[in-house]
């Protein structure tokens, strides 16, 4: 599993027609163990639409990511340029890692990103990662954040995580009455959800 191993399996894919042949090929990443094929792994994931050759380029990365992976992410997220497929690709595997450095990188995103979809593409990013860290950010970014319609859409973020490791921090939100209530209500809403598998009814 070298980067330059699998970059000629991804040419292969990316030239194969015959789906048969194609699919066992795309299986063959789940074999990739080495944190060295990061480079060919994200070129291949900036550049893909299809969504099983995506889903196995994730997967490996976030089997095999390190700090290095993360600040290679990084960089091809900043890269990519009007490209919203490959940056929301990149994004997700930002988030798959679950590495405290993809942090400021998504959070740089949703402050950032000219593009409102990229923007939210990466709160979703950082609410799926359902560690203490992701929610203290997206906590910290609603507490901070002015304009009223991305205020909205990240209290909606915290609403979603479902990552048991946040549980704590998120019981703490929910029944503090110095926060707003939109603010302790999305935590509350999150709260229900680690605790019975399910989303509460709206």
């Amino acid at each position: 599993g070298t980067s330059e191993s699998v970059g000629a399996l991804l040419d292969f894919i990316a030239a194969e027609s015959d789906p048969v042949s194609k699919d066992l090929c795309i299986r063959a990443l789940q074999a990739v163990d080495s944190p060295e094929t990061a480079p060919a792994l994200i070129k291949g994931l900036s550049g893909s639409t299809d969504f099983i050759l995506n889903t196995e380029l994730k997967q490996a990365l976030a089997r095999t990511g390190n700090e290095q992976t993360v600040k290679l992410l990084a960089d091809a997220y900043r890269s990519q340029s009007g490209n919203t497929a490959g940056t929301e690709n990149i994004l997700n595997a930002l988030s798959m890692l679950r590495h405290p450095d993809s942090l400021p990188a998504l959070a740089d995103a949703v402050a950032n990103d000219p593009d409102q979809r990229i923007s939210l593409k990466a709160m979703q990013a950082i609410s799926s990662m359902g560690t203490e860290n992701s929610t203290k950010t997206l906590v910290e970014m609603v507490q901070s954040e002015k304009d009223d319609a991305k205020r909205v859409q990240l209290i909606n973020a915290v609403s979603r995580i479902s990552g048991k490791e946040s549980l704590n921090y998120l019981q703490d939100i929910s029944g503090d009455p110095s926060l707003p209530h939109d603010l302790r209500n999305a935590a509350a809403r999150a709260v229900f959800t680690i605790k019975n598998g399910v989303p509460p009814v709206e």
